[in-house]
């Protein structure tokens, strides 16, 4: 057990140190903290399973029984499946029994308990009966059939027996790679920032004008709901499913459209998007579409039918500028525009008009009169909206005392106009002689980015995986166009666009920094620097497997695939670590380079098979995963889980080829440089390590 452990610790410390640098990068992203958790999990868990192997492995492996095949089963076959079917049922009867259960902490138990005790039952009749000997008997024989029939011969085919084949499959990844970007770049594999991930809920929210009476939003939310009943009873005829579950009305304030008041409301519809197959975004289309057919969706000046999007909007642009006339004007033509490019739903802005108000504007005689905008409109606002006289205590408090209009000299915009302004001399002068008088919408509040006036203009997308590409005919086509009619307005990214950039810019600085660290762990541990490159060769044809599995799974390549891949360097490059040491091992032992290469393929032929088939195996769950917390590991999941499986392929099959290929051109540099044919054995690393030990020794 103590050999054992110290002929694989290099290499098993290097592989480890190399993933943990891998997930490590998650812990530096910025915009999507929420992989910070997940990632010092691993790293923990990594960190800890070194532990376990060093220190506690080895010492089960010490024990006398562990690796004894002579030791007698204590159960007959029939006794190990009464225990194997006893342990499944208790396990069964567990599972069945949470459903049942309330959150209370001690009923919860019963059934985990249920779990252990099926576990040890299954694990009695299995180790303890010939069941064990025989399954491990049977998959040994099959494992070595596979590899002594198949794939030793597959790998001698690659290599060639006489002619330099190695020359030839070597490229044979790299055409795979190539394709697969090819596949991405003609976008038939997909791509997005940010997944669509299914909400659980949307609203439907309107707003009329502000002021207008409650009335008119109780039609509306008794027509929505009647629409929303009706498309949900279509869709389970027409499918046999049905997306909602319930929903709840609401009166006076709207989320997204931003606007508080009797003329506003909302309901919200809550999903069942687990147990159905039908996408949300077909009932929320429906419903918007028959909302706005209807003669009360025509007279609101704003309707919404959307979820929750967690990574932001999917289409969200800012307009800034000093002069209010062109950030209105912008503001309008741009949503124009995006309206006219197709494919978005919900354009709105964050500017909806707000109550009746009366504008004044001075006259020249206000100024002859010697009166100011900021008297006229502090007398305007003492006699009708107040001003403190004093204050007077009473008992413990202190109570403000206001002076003001009574009620009825404030009541109409004749009172209004009536008004006598007093200037300086004290000549009472009418209102209505000194200011023209317009009414107008101020708007409800003033939006402000870094101390500067802002009108945001969002929008949503009809299909989520074209955001990316939408996102770049705005700024390509239309922001250019309005940034050119209204020299003084300025448009910045926002929503899902800003949040991809400073993602993007945070997570390509570590990543760069992450694969120098694992550069220089690898050439530390293989006391090479071309090793190291050959070792990162397994990289881009796990990154092409990542891809391709997003093609085959019918999802779009994001961000959170890209964590995944990140995540999958790390696990490639142990496979490639315990590859190549076993190759350098031989060399010592005396084979040659050929038959080193084929032997490494071999004799790792099991550890990497079964290590990836039950790494894709636990993983494949996951992705066929359908609840909504799943969505957001659903893209990890398949980076690695199609990473690992292509990555295996290529080191199993074409990592000896590699190994060959790169002889040869370390023999031809060598060549050139020197004018002198060294042999294969003379440009292996290890071999000039070895000669230098000795060349020391003597």
């Amino acid at each position: 057990a103590l050999d054992g452990t110290m002929e694989v610790l290099p290499s098993v410390f290097s592989s480890v140190l190399t993933t943990i640098v891998a997930f490590s990068v998650l812990l530096f992203v910025e915009g999507l903290e929420m992989m910070r958790e997940m990632a010092f999990v691993v790293i923990a868990c990594l960190a800890f399973s070194l532990f376990e192997a060093f220190v506690i492995l080895p010492a089960h492996l010490a024990h006398k029984k562990v690796l004894d095949e002579t030791k007698k089963p204590k159960f007959s076959v029939k006794n190990g499946l009464l225990f194997l079917l006893a342990g499944i049922l208790v396990i069964v009867l567990g599972a069945s029994l949470i459903d049942m259960i309330d959150s209370d902490f001690g009923a919860a138990l019963f059934p985990f308990s249920l779990f252990i005790v099926g576990a040890i039952l299954c694990w009695n009749g299995f180790s303890k009966s010939p069941i064990e000997t025989k399954i491990r008997g049977r998959a040994d024989r099959f494992i070595k059939l596979v590899r002594d029939r198949y794939f030793i011969v597959a790998v001698r085919t690659f290599i060639g027996k006489k002619a330099k084949m190695y020359r030839i499959s070597f490229f044979i990844p790299l055409l795979i790679t190539i394709g697969t970007f090819m596949l991405f770049g003609a976008k038939v594999i997909g791509f997005t920032f940010f997944p669509n991930i299914p909400p659980d809920f949307f609203n439907v929210e309107v707003a009329y004008k502000p002021g207008d009476n409650k009335q008119k939003t109780e039609e509306f939310l008794q027509l929505a709901s009647k629409i929303i009943v009706e498309e949900n009873n279509k869709i389970q005829a027409e499918a046999n499913d049905t997306l909602m579950k319930y929903y709840s009305s609401n009166i006076g304030f709207t989320s997204n459209l931003g606007q508080a008041g009797n003329h506003t409301g909302s309901l919200t519809v809550f999903l069942d998007n687990e147990n159905s197959s039908t996408p949300s975004d077909t009932l929320m289309n429906r419903v918007l579409k028959r909302l706005q057919a209807t003669q009360q969706g025509q007279l609101a000046q704003g309707i919404y039918v959307g979820g929750f999007n967690r990574f932001g909007k999917e289409v969200e642009l800012g307009l800034t500028s000093v002069d209010e006339k062109s950030i209105m004007m912008a503001k309008e033509t741009f949503k124009e525009e995006i309206a006219n490019l197709g494919g978005v739903i919900n354009i709105k802005d964050n500017m909806p008009p707000g109550r009746f108000e009366v504008q004044l504007n001075l006259r020249p005689q206000a100024e002859v009169m010697g009166l100011t905008k900021n008297e006229v409109l502090s007398q305007v606002r003492a006699g009708f909206f107040g001003q403190e006289a004093q204050r007077v205590i009473i008992g413990t408090d202190e109570v403000k005392i206001w002076v003001r209009f009574p009620q009825d000299d404030r009541n109409s915009l004749s009172d209004l106009e009536n008004l006598r302004i007093r200037n300086a001399t004290g000549i009472a002068i009418p209102l209505k002689e000194i200011a023209d008088f317009e009414l107008g919408r101020a708007p409800e509040s003033l939006k402000r980015r870094n101390g500067q006036r802002i009108i945001k203009v969002d929008a949503e997308c009809i299909d989520p995986d074209a955001v990316a590409d939408i996102n770049s005919k705005i700024r390509k086509d239309i922001v250019p166009k309005i940034e050119q009619l209204y020299p003084s307005v300025k448009i910045v990214s926002l929503g899902q666009f800003e949040r991809s950039q400073k993602t993007g810019s945070s997570m390509g600085g570590v990543a760069l920094i992450a694969i120098v660290i694992m550069f220089i762990i690898l050439t530390l541990h293989f006391n090479s620097l071309s090793q190291a490159f050959l070792i990162m060769l397994v990289i881009p044809a796990g990154v092409a497997g990542a891809f391709l599995g997003h093609g085959l799974v019918g999802i779009p390549v994001s961000i959170l695939s890209v964590f995944g891949m990140i995540a999958l360097l790390g696990v490639l490059v142990n496979d490639a670590i315990v590859f190549l040491d076993r190759f350098n091992d031989l060399l010592l032992e005396g084979n040659s380079v050929k038959e080193a290469a084929i032997e490494a393929a071999a004799s790792r032929f099991r550890p990497i098979l079964l290590t990836s088939l039950t790494t894709v195996a636990g993983l494949l769950p996951m992705i066929s995963e359908s609840s909504m917390q799943a969505q957001f590991l659903i893209p990890m999941a398949t980076s690695i889980a199609f990473g690992i499986l292509f990555g295996t392929i290529f080191i199993l099959f074409f990592y000896p080829s590699a190994i060959l290929f790169w002889n040869g051109s370390r023999r031809f540099f060598y060549y050139l440089w020197k004018w002198k044919a060294p042999s294969e054995l003379e440009v292996e690393p290890v071999m000039k390590l070895k000669k230098i030990k000795e060349g020391n020794h003597a």
